[in-house]
């Protein structure tokens, strides 16, 4: 699982909160995702840093959690002269995550939320048409009409508001009221690192109720020192089949939204582990509801990684209530893009390769 490196990596990434301006700066044009993010956030945050450029440069990154990070900040400096940049970058963006942080940082630069929400609704509409036809498949990634609804709603957000004041606001219900879950969301939704000590603090006398929204929370807060806990959680075995497959499932989503393609080969390990150790064992049939493979593909397509294990699902139908995980993974091979594995799936007949070719076909649109 390699969660010791990522445990002592989280080391570094927190001194990062703490460094000076000048090494921000520097760190702010590193291509390692996790330390990108982190002083990305930072620039946000000292809106006295003169890093535009870095930011600019980060919405072109080719990894997630970088363009989402930078889309953040520019959110928070709030110059109406990025608006259209933002707003750009968001009807092009394939991860759900991004382009959600991307519209919100639209609206606190001066775009009408209106709008911006338009856009957002438009693409979790989004259909791919395989084997079987027109199939919407815009939900598996969590942000589809109803999470949108949601995060909108919490966030309250208005145009050019600068969310300065309603993170005030959500610190203080958060303070008297640790279990409100909509709180807790409301606060992950910021994504503030200042706040990442108050998340992380719950954890323990949380319980398996509060335990499943907190694990959404790391994902929404999007910062890169939740991987470790979150990769624990993705390989807990000692937990009862219901919270297990609640909780890895939650887990995976969260794990995708933080956006670090690195942790991809943990997401595969965790597809062959979840088919060989937990689907055959009592309660298994709970996997069937709330299917953890589905999520770990989602995540995946919210890394854009790994095509070459996204593709052997292409004619799965079977496993899950919904009828098999081949459009989760079609719509995440549609966020990875044209690659050489599903080209060559194309290239074949059978189920696999009709889908392949109506992934590439959407992303030749």
């Amino acid at each position: 699982m390699n969660v010791i490196a990522h445990r002592l990596g989280t080391r570094f990434l927190g001194w990062i909160r703490t460094a000076p301006d000048h090494l921000i700066r520097i760190l702010g044009d590193r291509e390692r995702p996790q330390i990108r993010i982190m002083a990305q956030r930072e620039i946000g945050l000292r809106t006295s840093l003169d890093s535009q450029h870095t930011l600019m440069d980060g919405l072109g990154s080719d990894a997630p959690g970088i363009r989402r990070s930078a889309a953040w900040a520019l959110g928070r400096f709030g110059q109406p002269s990025d608006a259209e940049r933002l707003v750009n970058a968001m009807r092009m963006e394939r991860v759900d995550v991004v382009r959600f942080a991307m519209g919100v940082a639209a609206v606190s630069c001066g775009v009408d939320p209106v709008n911006v929400r338009t856009d957002l609704d438009r693409a979790s509409r989004r259909q791919l048409e395989g084997a079987y036809g027109p199939r919407d498949v815009g939900e598996y990634a969590g942000f589809g009409l109803r999470e949108i609804a949601d995060c909108w709603n919490l966030l309250e957000l208005a145009q050019g508001s600068t969310r300065n004041e309603f993170r005030a606001r959500a610190r203080e219900v958060f303070g008297f009221d640790e279990d409100n879950r909509d709180s807790v969301i409301r606060l992950a939704l910021l994504s503030d690192p200042v706040d990442f000590d108050a998340l992380s603090g719950m954890w323990r006398t949380a319980g398996r109720r509060m335990r499943l929204t907190l694990t959404r929370a790391k994902g929404l807060h999007g910062d890169p020192r939740w991987i470790p806990s979150l990769l624990q959680s993705l390989f807990a075995m000692d937990v009862d089949p219901g919270h297990g497959f609640a909780l890895r499932s939650e887990a995976a989503l969260a794990l995708g939204r933080i956006g670090v393609p690195a942790v991809g080969p943990n997401m595969v390990r965790a597809l062959e582990v979840e088919a060989l150790e937990q689907e055959g064992r009592p309660g298994a049939g709970l996997g069937i509801q709330r299917s953890v493979r589905t999520a770990l593909l989602a995540a995946l397509g919210e890394l854009q990684s790994n095509p070459k294990a996204l593709v052997q699902y292409l004619d799965n139908t079977h496993g899950t209530a919904g009828g098999g995980h081949y459009l989760a993974a079609m719509d995440a091979l549609w966020k990875v893009g044209v690659s050489t594995e599903l080209k060559e799936v194309g290239q074949g007949t059978g189920m696999a390769a009709d889908n392949a070719r109506a992934v590439l076909a959407a992303l030749s649109l």
